[in-house]
C-alpha cells in the first residue's frame, strides 16, 4: 500500500484548476451572450423585412387591379377605389405634366405611383412598360397626398 503524503505548504492545490473553470465559464456566457445579440438583430430585421415585402406585395398588386378597373376621366383631385377582401387601396389624378394620368397604390407602409394614359373609350388605363415608381413624380411633393 501506497501513502501519499502532502506537506503543509500546498494548501492552495486545486487553485488553477477551479481558476480555468470560471474562466471558461466567463467566456461561455460572453460567447452566448453575444450570439444571442446577434441572433435578436437578425431577428428584428427580418421583422421589418418581411412587413416591407408584404406592403410592397400589397402595394404592387393594387396598381395591377387599378389598371385594370374603369375609371371616371381624371381630373386634378384624387379618384379613389377600393376592393376589401385584399385591402387594396388605388387613386388615380391627372398629373401636372405630359398629359399622363397618376396612378397611386397605397400598401400599409408604402405608397407606390405608376403613370399611364387614361383611354376614354374603354374608360381604362392604358399603361407602359418601366413606368412605375416609388416617389411622387409630381414636382411638389404635397400634389400627392
Amino acid at each position: 500500500m501506497k501513502i501519499v503524503y502532502y506537506p503543509d505548504n500546498c494548501d492552495q492545490q486545486g487553485f488553477s484548476a477551479i481558476a480555468l473553470v470560471l474562466v471558461l465559464l466567463l467566456l461561455g456566457m460572453l460567447l452566448l451572450t453575444g450570439f444571442y445579440q446577434s441572433l435578436f438583430i437578425w431577428q428584428k430585421s427580418d421583422v421589418y423585412e418581411r412587413r416591407y415585402f408584404r406592403s410592397y406585395n400589397q402595394a404592387s398588386s393594387g396598381l395591377v387591379w387599378g389598371k385594370l378597373q374603369s375609371w371616371n376621366t381624371p381630373t386634378e383631385s384624387w379618384q379613389c377605389q377600393k376592393e376589401l377582401s385584399l385591402k387594396l387601396d388605388v387613386c388615380v389624378k391627372q398629373a401636372s405634366f405630359g398629359g399622363m394620368i397618376i396612378l397611386k397604390s397605397i400598401g400599409q407602409d408604402l405608397v407606390l405611383y405608376h403613370l399611364a394614359y387614361y383611354d376614354s373609350v374603354t374608360q381604362k388605363l392604358v399603361s407602359e412598360s418601366g413606368h412605375w415608381l416609388d416617389f411622387c413624380p409630381e414636382r411638389v411633393g404635397y400634389d400627392c397626398e
